[in-house]
């Protein structure tokens, strides 16, 4: 198929992709991977079909007018997880991700992108959430808890930003029930949105919906200056980035401290607000969120956590920190099929079994969930999957 002029000529005036003239054609941006990995640039290298021969390829003959598109070539642009490890690895300095995300918002506007992007598009449209699921259930999860919404609280410190996957997903919502008991231990004065909370957008954005994720976050963003929000605390990474690094973007005035939560639980830990007194015997290697790590360089934080933690032993793995493996999840991966070969969830759990360790510990909904998926897959194995909050809590309570 062959898009409209005016797609092509928008491509063709964007200086982004003119730096991919400067690309080597080396596949550094793809060496870590096996072979058989689904990144969408290993299969473009690897491909021997005509036009999937590397993305900085298909973006010269993009702009030499020599490239028609096909669904393929549409799906191996959306199968990226926009993990960034392309950026880190580059001798060149360029940054294939960010072709890969300005080339998918360039798609949408001609509406070609995967049937489950548009699903996932309308969902967040209708809901406010990627999952499709009721905004007035937005804080069923919360039930029970100690936990008041921001419109009942008469005084707090931290908005406490629970994200889609932790708000309607049952696995993360344990890990957030737990995180909300230990925030009440150390006495933290918090509240959340509730059922006004809204996606944070940054997968909407990275699957290329920049209007969608603009509406989103400017409900958000009306509703932090409501209730007068001063500091977050987000429990997903992705939640994290969108908030401290996009929404500034859309509104420079906004003047709000945005926290991970494994930045807020050291901070409590060495304040000695959290006390951990129980002992975790446990052999637990650590998968670093890309969102966490490469994006935000936030590497120390969650390590210093699982080093507090009395009896825990920390086994790393061979490519950690700025080369940490992506969990498959990120950029839309957590939805989206990848192609034949090895799913790069399934690679770093078999990297985990292989240092015989009785868990992998995360700071991430999405990598706990598609380690889940990866351990259901493999079988026959006892690690656990473990987010930094639970291990914190069996240390606690």
């Amino acid at each position: 198929m062959r898009l409209g002029k005016d797609f092509y000529d928008k491509i063709k005036e964007n200086e982004l992709y003119r730096m991919a003239y400067d690309c080597l054609h080396c596949g550094s941006c793809a060496s870590i991977w096996p072979l058989e990995h689904r990144c969408s640039l290993s299969a473009m290298y690897q491909s021997n079909e005509a036009n999937a021969q590397g993305l900085n390829r298909i973006m010269q003959e993009i702009l030499e007018d020599k490239l028609m598109f096909s669904e393929g070539l549409v799906d191996f642009i959306f199968r990226c997880t926009t993990c960034d490890l392309c950026r880190v690895n580059c001798p060149g300095h360029l940054r294939p991700r960010d072709y890969i995300e300005s080339l998918r918002k360039d798609l949408v506007e001609e509406g070609e992108v995967p049937k489950i992007v548009m699903e996932v598009f309308e969902s967040a449209l209708k809901y406010g959430n990627v999952w499709g699921k009721p905004k007035d259930q937005r804080s069923k999860w919360a039930e029970g808890l100690k936990i008041k919404t921001v419109s009942e609280a008469e005084d707090f410190e931290y908005l406490l930003f629970v994200g889609d996957s932790s708000s309607y997903v049952d696995r993360n919502q344990e890990t957030a029930k737990k995180f909300v008991n230990i925030l009440n231990k150390a006495g933290v004065k918090f509240a959340y949105l509730g059922n006004e909370e809204r996606s944070s957008g940054n997968e909407i954005l990275r699957m290329g919906e920049e209007g969608l994720f603009e509406s989103l976050a400017e409900e958000n963003i009306a509703n932090f200056k409501k209730y007068g929000v001063k500091k977050i605390i987000a429990l997903s990474p992705h939640s994290f980035h969108a908030l401290k690094n996009e929404y500034p973007k859309l509104d420079p005035d906004l003047n709000i401290e945005v926290l991970h939560y494994t930045q807020c639980l050291n901070a409590l830990i060495k304040q000695g607000k959290i006390k951990l007194k129980k002992k975790v015997n446990k052999k637990v290697t650590y998968q670093d969120p890309c969102y966490l790590a490469k994006h935000n360089s936030i590497y120390e934080e969650p390590r210093e956590i699982l080093h507090a933690i009395p009896g825990l032993e920390l086994i790393e793995m061979e490519f950690i920190k700025e080369k940490g493996v992506c969990c498959g999840g990120g950029g839309g991966g957590v939805w989206i099929e990848r192609g034949d070969g090895t799913k790069v969830e399934d690679f770093r759990f078999n990297e985990a079994i292989d240092l015989n360790v009785d868990a992998i510990a995360t700071a991430c909904p999405f990598c706990t969930q598609m380690l889940e998926a990866a351990k259901e897959e493999y079988g026959d194995s006892n690690i656990e999957i473990k987010d930094i909050i639970e291990l914190v809590y069996e240390a606690q309570f």
